[in-house]
């Protein structure tokens, strides 16, 4: 169980809460609490990997812009014919 600001006015609250002890709002259920209860009970080789794989896709992008395209070239002031596709 962890503690979180109210949308509405701010007060703090339990997770696990149906409504604020504050001001009465109405939390749905599988909102944000289902959203820390999910993100907890992912184990932690999961989630490394799951970064591993976010790494490696946004890393094979950066390859094909910089590479592919020519950039790298550019950035390292080596002048050479790079034939794009």
């Amino acid at each position: 169980m962890s503690l979180l600001n109210c949308p509405e006015c701010g007060g703090l609250l339990s997770t696990e809460a149906e409504s604020c002890p504050h001001c009465g709002y109405p939390l749905r259920k599988g909102g944000i609490a289902g959203v820390f209860k999910a993100i907890a009970q992912i184990p932690c080789f999961v989630a490394g990997l799951i970064l591993i794989f976010i790494f490696l896709f946004f890393g094979l992008i950066l390859l094909d812009v910089y590479y592919f395209h020519g950039l790298l070239f550019k950035l390292f002031g080596v002048e050479t014919h790079v034939t794009t596709f």
